[in-house]
């Protein structure tokens, strides 16, 4: 399995900026900053979006409070679109293998082994996705289980009759 990250949705958390009980309604998005790509160039578990690149709304970019979103309601939402965000993918092959040995007429002997993740690469979990948070765009762990996570192999012997 090979597949492409989720497309995640940058929000903020603080004051109610829009003065439409927006806080009471869950998360609110902040602006995007029409000439900042969150794109990086080598995203990392250190980096997977640019911060610079989402502001409070009303905050000018680049402003030492930029990510301050406690202030007076400026009247309106964020602009920054939903899913604006790719998440990290995911590399996940698995593979099996087995066979039968005919010991006389009726008993058999099944050998078998199975991987998940073998060439064991790293999945990582999504990033924080938060911009007041100094962990936006930070990845902490990776992923476990089915979803990609470490190495695994099982290696059994079966006798049939």
């Amino acid at each position: 399995m090979i597949q492409t990250g989720p497309y995640l949705t940058p929000f903020m958390s603080g004051g109610d900026l829009s003065g439409a009980n927006g806080s009471g309604r869950g998360q609110q998005r902040p602006d995007a900053v029409g000439t900042i790509s969150p794109v990086v160039d080598n995203p990392n578990p250190g980096g997977w979006w640019n911060r610079n690149a989402f502001v409070c709304p009303g905050r000018i970019p680049g402003a030492s409070d930029a990510f301050n979103c406690n202030v007076t309601p400026i009247g309106r939402f964020g602009n920054a679109g939903p899913g604006t965000l790719a998440g990290p993918g995911a590399i996940n092959v698995s593979m099996a293998l087995a066979k039968y040995f005919t010991l006389s007429e009726r008993p058999r002997l099944r050998a078998d082994g199975s991987f998940t993740n073998l060439p064991n690469h790293p999945n990582f979990t999504d990033p924080s996705t938060s911009i007041n948070s100094v962990a936006f765009g930070r990845v902490s762990a990776v992923r476990a289980g089915d979803s990609g996570g470490n190495r695994n192999g099982k290696v059994s012997l079966r006798l049939e009759f």
